[in-house]
């Protein structure tokens, strides 16, 4: 997952941990169990209402590195167009819903989450890194526009949530024909609902959340003269809307989502050659010293109204670590690095469990959280950057504990493999000269419909 951009410190230790054949079988098996489960006509996973599922693509982006197979490729990007077209994003202002109601991307659940939106940069750059196709480097410019337009504070801190699944959010969002009539002029407004699946009908018409699922984007895209109208046309949709209603945001802001603002930026900037990104991601990294951080250098959970509260768990160490090495990676200045291995020594001193392996969730050490479906735990953060700190330093601690906390995840992996995307994840990256059964992978993949046909 990452690029590094190579100098005298990177990959000094070559010592990787042995794969064998059992970590082999659980990665193949995740994938085979995500390839199964997309569906073939509107991409996602499952063929009712769907979620994004971030980390289930961005495994498979890094599976494909390892096992570049074209039928799967084909898949992937099948979901990231309809995911795109659908109106599960938002064409007008930007962002992505966190979930769809229906199969089609077009009924979308009306809040967008920062982890959602984070996550997708880096899964839509690896996809541009892979492809080199100008759409997905596209699709993080405007993640990243929504971000600092619609979720950025004047200081470089990101909220948690922006809108709410109410009706009053639900009428912000959709239109019918003569609403944007009003707006536009009849001549435009036809020629926006063409485009965007808005019936033509008289007024009263119940309003349509704007999508082009069905719609050839490429077509549109190679029609320079078309495609700057309809940027134009959204661009004044949105001015509109956003003159008539502003959606509710939850305007907490919590340090774990921040440290992965830092990570997602750096990674989508370097991926997609974008230093604004990288600009941004240094900027909010300043922001997490500044405002999330007390004197003794611990991080606070958040900040509430400008107030501080609560101390941050394990998992926001863990992203903050993970976003220094990113910026290590984008930048290459060493002061980066150097804060990303001084505070994985401190992680380790306030939450590792000497006795069973892996990090205690708080630094009470009373629990630990293996498992979270809604984001990525601390203990596979931390695992993710246990493997590139174990290549950037020459530092034996660090790969018994990286083999520690395999170990401790193994049996729980296997019995369940959904749900620890990233314990795989940091597996495959482990050693990307993994290779496994492609006469498998192939027979899973049969009558694929082609993504150009379609495009």
């Amino acid at each position: 997952m990452y690029a590094d951009k190579s100098n005298k410190h990177t990959f000094k230790n070559k010592k990787h941990i042995a794969y064998g054949s059992e970590n082999k079988e659980v990665i193949f098996n995740a994938a085979k169990v995500l390839i199964e489960n997309i569906d073939e006509q509107y991409g996602g996973f499952g063929t009712a209402a769907k979620t994004i599922s971030p980390e289930k693509l961005l495994l498979l982006l890094n599976y494909y590195k390892i096992n570049p197979n074209a039928e799967l490729l084909k898949k992937i990007e099948k979901t990231l167009y309809n995911m795109y077209k659908g109106g599960i994003f938002d064409h007008l202002g930007y962002g992505f819903f966190r979930s769809s109601k229906v199969r089609q991307w077009t009924d979308p659940v009306l809040q967008k989450m920062l982890y959602d939106n984070l996550i997708l940069i880096i899964v839509y750059s690896e996809a541009y890194g892979i492809t080199s196709k100008k759409i997905y480097s596209e699709v993080v410019e405007k993640i990243y526009e929504y971000l600092v337009r619609e979720m950025m504070n004047s200081k470089g801190g990101f909220y948690f949530t922006d809108g709410e699944d109410k009706t009053a959010d639900n009428e912000f969002y959709t239109w019918n024909y003569p609403q944007i009539e009003e707006v536009l002029g009849k001549k435009d407004a036809v020629t926006f609902c063409k485009y965007y699946n808005i019936p033509v009908s008289v007024s009263g018409a119940k309003g349509i959340i704007p999508n082009q699922i069905g719609i050839s984007i490429n077509r549109i895209r190679n029609d320079e003269r078309l495609n700057r109208r309809l940027i134009c046309m959204c661009n004044n949709l949105y001015l509109k809307r956003h003159q008539d209603a502003k959606t509710k945001k939850n305007y907490k802001i919590y340090s774990s989502l921040n440290s992965l603002a830092v990570a997602a930026l750096a990674h989508g900037g370097r991926m997609i050659n974008n230093s604004k990104l990288i600009a941004s991601s240094e900027k909010t990294l300043r922001f997490i010293y500044r405002e999330l951080s007390k004197e003794d250098g611990r991080l606070i959970q958040c900040l509430d109204n400008g107030k501080a509260e609560g101390v941050a768990h394990q998992r926001t160490y863990a992203y903050l670590i993970w976003a220094l090495i990113e910026l290590y990676c984008s930048t290459l200045k060493s002061t980066f690095l150097n804060r990303a291995i001084d505070l994985n020594e401190k992680m380790i001193k306030n939450f590792w469990d000497e006795k069973g392996g892996g990090f205690f969730t708080t630094e009470s050490n009373k629990d630990k959280i293996f498992r979270n479906t809604s984001s990525i735990n601390g203990n596979e953060a931390a695992l993710l950057n246990f493997v590139h700190l174990n290549r950037l330093s020459l530092n034996s601690e660090i790969e018994n504990k990286a083999s520690k906390l395999l170990r401790l995840y193994r049996n729980q992996v296997k019995e369940q493999l959904d749900g620890y995307e990233f314990y795989i994840i940091a597996l495959i990256e482990k050693n990307s000269s993994i290779s496994v059964p492609s006469e498998e992978i192939n027979n899973l993949m049969a009558e694929v419909i082609d993504i150009n046909e379609k495009e």
